[in-house]
C-alpha cells in the first residue's frame, strides 16, 4: 500500500504496471479502468503481482456516481479477500 501522492505521478505519465510495481517497490499492482456515462461508473479492477505476472483477482463493480465511496469499498473489501 502506498499513499497517494506516491501514485499520482501514474495518473499523468501512465507506465505498465509490473514496471510501476517495480518503481514502487511493492509486491503487487491494482491496475483497471473506470468509466463514467450518466451519472453511471463501471469500474474493472485487476490485482497484478509482480513476482507470478499472474492475475489472481479480477472484478467488476457499477453503481451510481453518488456511490463512489461505496463502490471505492467495496472493491478494497473484495482485493483484501483475494
Amino acid at each position: 500500500m502506498r499513499p497517494t501522492g506516491a501514485v499520482a505521478q501514474y495518473a499523468v505519465a501512465p507506465r505498465p504496471p509490473l514496471a510501476a510495481a517495480e518503481e514502487l517497490g511493492v509486491d503487487a499492482v491494482i491496475d483497471g479502468t473506470i468509466q463514467n456515462a450518466a451519472g453511471r461508473l463501471l469500474i474493472s479492477a485487476h490485482l497484478v503481482p509482480l513476482a507470478t505476472h499472474a492475475r489472481p483477482w479480477a472484478g467488476r463493480f457499477e453503481g451510481d456516481l453518488g456511490e463512489l465511496f461505496a463502490l471505492q469499498a467495496s472493491v478494497a473489501s473484495r482485493w483484501q479477500r483475494a
